[in-house]
């Protein structure tokens, strides 16, 4: 049965120890300074932990994401690409549907700050593409009824997020990379019949992410 929308949570603690640990052995590197590469062409890959809010936040329990990005380094930004995948539990499965999984593109523009031995701040804005789609049996769901509607095999909309994270030197041509995000995003209304919920169309998201950077 549905549950009624829900009030402020406070996550465990363990999704966030892990970048939490990451974060404090990197800061060991800080002390030298690395003359590590910025310019160029880069790839990352990236794990985390994610939370929706709003109207999907009322149906999709919080989940643990996947992130890879190409980019290309200028003096002053950094242009990129990426996709990204996200598997969420759900607040009250059905014997239908057990989780759902979320798919995101992605073009982004990054702002790195000057500097500081190791260390390098940055901010970064995305214009993101997402599709949700609930997963459950292996017969899968009933297509829409009619065009232009979303009874339940998936929902698509696009959003906006910013980043705010630090990049952490290794190697002169691999950075640890460390961020936190928030942004928003709305899709085609969908009417969860199977789930016994009211119509969802958006969402807030926010979440916690640590990977490494390769530039060659």
């Amino acid at each position: 049965m549905y549950r009624p929308p829900r009030g402020p949570t406070t996550p465990q603690a363990g999704p966030f120890l892990i970048p939490l640990v990451l974060f404090s052995a990197a800061l060991g590197l800080a002390p030298e300074p690395l003359d590590a590469q910025s310019r160029g062409w880069g790839f990352d890959l990236k794990m985390g932990y994610s939370v929706l809010g709003g109207e999907w936040g009322d149906v999709m329990d919080d989940g643990v994401d996947a992130e890879m990005n190409v980019f290309y380094g200028m003096e002053t930004l950094r242009l990129g690409g990426g996709l990204n995948l996200v598997s969420y539990g759900l607040l009250d499965p059905s014997e239908d549907v057990e989780s759902a999984s979320q798919v995101g593109v992605h073009f982004s523009v990054a702002y790195p700050f000057p500097r500081w031995r190791r260390l390098q701040p940055y901010v970064e804005a995305r214009l993101t593409w997402d599709r949700l789609r609930p997963e459950g049996h292996e017969e899968g769901f009933p297509p829409p009824e009619e065009e232009g509607e979303n009874t339940g095999p998936q929902a698509s909309g696009f959003g906006g997020t910013g980043v705010a994270g630090v990049f952490v030197g290794i190697t002169e041509g691999l950075y640890a990379d460390f961020s936190g995000r928030f942004g928003s995003f709305k899709t085609s209304i969908s009417q969860l019949d199977y789930l016994d919920a009211p119509e969802v169309a958006s969402a807030t998201r926010w979440g916690l992410r640590a990977g490494l950077i390769w530039y060659w």
